[in-house]
């Protein structure tokens, strides 16, 4: 069941501004990595009484993933929101104010979306200049944003191991077929000497 609900919310991020898929509401699928690049914590956010995005910094299991992990040490994180909708002036707001108070942490925060949201209000136009000078990580959805948010929140896999094993295959395919064609070089040329 929660599987086929992250599909259908999944799909209305991918969908979000194509053909005739223009949800009011905010989708937020949220992603906390370790330093080495494994999801330690994943939610998902949609419209309710609250923006997704004053939800999450609410969430208990979201504080407690960025707070310090043990006396006097803290674990750098990267925390990734992925939308379909940049967010409104108050929610960078509240994300700048989140940020500053750990910025001596040096995470990665990074905010990557399929649509800006009424990007015509000037509010709006100046909350996303907010989060880029405060040091937080603005991007448009790609493929490869895509790809990692399905492999990692759909499968809870790493994006790295999963493309190293893509390359590996393609590497072996190709060594493969250059074999054969030599073979098939070295048949023909034998042919000819008969």
């Amino acid at each position: 069941m929660a599987e086929r609900e992250d599909l259908n919310f999944i799909e209305i991020l991918l969908k979000t501004g194509t053909d005739d898929c223009w949800p009011d509401d905010t989708y937020l699928i949220v992603l906390i990595l370790n330093m080495i690049g494994e999801v330690i914590w994943k939610n998902k956010y949609q419209t309710s009484d609250e923006h997704p995005e004053i939800q999450m910094l609410k969430d208990d299991g979201f504080k407690d993933k960025v707070k310090k992990r043990k006396a006097g040490a803290a674990e750098k994180v990267t925390i990734i929101l992925t939308s379909n909708h940049s967010p409104c002036y108050k929610c960078a707001d509240e994300l700048i104010t989140f940020f500053n108070g750990r910025k001596s942490l040096k995470d990665k925060f990074i905010i990557q979306f399929s649509r800006p949201f009424r990007t015509d209000e000037e509010l709006n136009q100046n909350g996303l200049r907010n989060l880029d000078m405060a040091g937080i990580i603005l991007e448009g959805m790609t493929s490869k944003c895509w790809f990692s948010v399905m492999i990692q929140y759909m499968f809870d896999l790493e994006p790295d191991k999963v493309s190293k094993r893509d390359y590996d295959t393609r590497e072996r395919l190709d060594e493969l077929l250059a074999d054969d064609s030599e073979d098939s070089e070295d048949d023909s040329e034998d042919s000819e000497s008969d």
